[in-house]
């Protein structure tokens, strides 16, 4: 079942905390320097350090916030690491749970790794808490509002915005921020749009956080639970509110052909976890599928930003930090993109994103082949049970720390 996840929850965190809005009071026919399109981590981290230096900038998702997202709910060392170099970051408020362990399971075995500067975090909280430092920073936001590109002119770049309650507003902007994640490159004009390069074998992305108090997944640890028909894999956490949240990657030809909860019991039973409470009940969101990239990552006045740049399969948990990242690499070419457009800034943005997050992802492809792979993952995880020194390689991939190591396996 799709449908918009944790609506209850979200209406009641909406009451008692609403996301800070500062909204224009006149915003059709306005000029602004930066137009940023996505609310989430990168959009509003781009947003925070274009507007804490002084540019005029208007901050826009298509929905309200804060709300929900599929996503891991895991913030990693580059994560923590690339918030580090947000202006204010001191002041921003969120809850986290330390994760120290994560349990890779494929069929009757596991192996249990220790990990480090690892937290979990609710991303309706987290992306509402970026979008309200962004505002404390100067950007003005507009929540509600869809957006659409539209030409380019010798100084702007015309952006349309339609909102939920039939308003509409034609703004202009002197550089835009495409951060709107997977596949928003398609909100360029279809001359503009670049071509996506999608991988084959690439996976789907659904996820749900559900009311499971039970014990079977403890707080502090990430359960990683992989098929050994070629479904996919699991990932489970513990939320600071004591929710779990279950993201998961499975294969296009699994979910169409039963329900995404169907698919996820099989999952885990095939990796023999436990099924928590509420399962067939829950009401997934999906992504497109997740390993791919636009050939071009922008065009006149515009730059694509985190996951819209590109994206893989995020099984090492990182894929928050990767569009961090990714924002603070962008803030100092789309203030450039400001005073003076020049056609090479997309190319420059294409060389700093690869230097930024591109051996990342390569190195998550090669954990998520070996250990998230059809058939591969069983003998992989027996061969770590036996032999712990060979997991070296995947454990530096999810923790860089020296002395990072297998704790049991089972």
């Amino acid at each position: 079942m799709l449908a918009r996840a944790d609506d209850d929850y979200l209406e009641a965190r909406r009451r008692v905390e609403p996301a800070l809005s500062n909204e224009p009071t006149h915003l059709d026919g306005s000029e602004w320097d930066v137009g940023v399109i996505g609310a989430g981590p990168a959009g509003s981290a781009v947003a925070t350090q274009l507007a804490a230096a002084g540019h005029r900038v208007l901050l826009t998702d298509k929905q309200r916030m804060p709300r929900a997202k599929v996503c891991g709910g895991c913030l990693g060392a580059v994560g923590h690491e690339a918030l580090g170099r947000i202006e204010g970051v001191s002041e921003l408020r969120f809850r986290r749970a330390a994760l120290e362990t994560v349990q890779i399971r494929s069929g009757d075995r596991g192996v249990r790794l220790s990990i480090g500067e690892r937290a979990a975090i609710d991303r309706a909280e987290f992306d509402a808490a970026l979008t309200d430092h962004a505002a404390r920073h100067g950007a003005q936001t507009a929540f509600a509002w869809r957006s659409s590109i539209g030409p380019a002119t010798d100084a702007f770049r015309l952006l349309t915005l339609s909102h939920a309650d039939g308003r509409a507003a034609r703004v202009r902007c002197r550089a835009i921020v495409i951060a709107a994640g997977l596949g928003s490159a398609a909100l360029l004009p279809a001359a503009e749009r670049p071509a996506t390069i999608t991988r084959r074998a690439s996976r789907v992305g659904v996820g749900v956080t559900i009311e499971d108090r039970s014990s079977a997944y403890p707080a502090g640890e990430i359960v990683m639970a992989t098929s050994r028909s070629g479904d996919g894999y699991v990932g489970i956490v513990r939320l600071p509110d004591g929710r779990l949240d279950l993201a998961a990657a499975l294969a296009p030809r699994s979910v169409s052909l039963a329900s995404i909860s169907a698919v996820v019991r099989r999952v885990l039973s095939e990796a023999c976890s436990p099924v928590p409470s509420g399962l067939d009940d829950a009401q997934w969101q999906a992504t497109p599928r997740l390993t791919q990239r636009p050939r071009r990552l922008g065009a006149a006045r515009v730059l694509l930003v985190g996951d819209a740049a590109g994206y893989v399969e995020p099984f090492t948990g990182e894929g928050i930090g990767w569009a961090l990242r990714s924002a603070v690499a962008a803030a100092p070419l789309v203030a450039e993109a400001v005073n003076a457009w020049r056609p090479r800034l997309v190319d420059e943005w294409e060389k700093t994103h690869r230097a930024a997050v591109g051996g990342q992802h390569s190195r998550c492809r090669l954990v998520c082949g070996a250990v998230g792979g059809r058939l591969v993952t069983p003998w992989v995880v027996r061969a770590l049970a036996a032999a712990p020194w060979l997991a070296g390689p995947i454990v530096r991939s999810i923790d860089p720390r020296p002395g990072a190591t297998v704790l049991a396996s089972s």
